[in-house]
């Protein structure tokens, strides 16, 4: 189920977080615009993997809830059809993940270029 690592799961949620507390302080102007700007430029990846981490302990949550023994027939009938779509679901969200990331990986080299030819 997990396609994207998850420690790089994690180090967006760290870094989307970080960005959010740093917005909630005091700051002056310019870090104001500078932390803006960055947490616009991480949002798109930074939301996606928050509702990729929610549907994944939807999952887990449901599939204990079939191996559960005391779980009646109709509940486990609803549960694998509420697994289905959120296993769809997070299909669909490891692939926006990985385009997102990668179109910031893109944007990366992009002004590393560009950098590079102001030199």
């Amino acid at each position: 189920m997990t396609a994207i690592p998850l420690d790089k799961i994690e180090d967006i949620l760290q870094k989307g977080k970080s960005l959010e507390e740093q917005l909630g302080k005091e700051n002056t102007s310019e870090k104001f615009v500078e932390l803006s700007k960055e947490y616009s430029e991480i949002q798109p990846l930074y939301e996606s993997v928050v509702e990729w981490k929610n549907i994944y302990i939807e999952i887990s949550d449901l599939k204990n809830l079939l191996e559960e023994e005391s779980t009646d027939k109709e509940m486990k009938v609803l549960a694998s059809e509420e697994l289905e779509e959120l296993e769809k679901k997070i299909n669909s969200l490891n692939d926006e993940i990985k385009i997102i990331s990668e179109l910031e990986n893109i944007k990366k080299i992009e002004v590393t270029k560009s950098l590079k030819l102001d030199c």
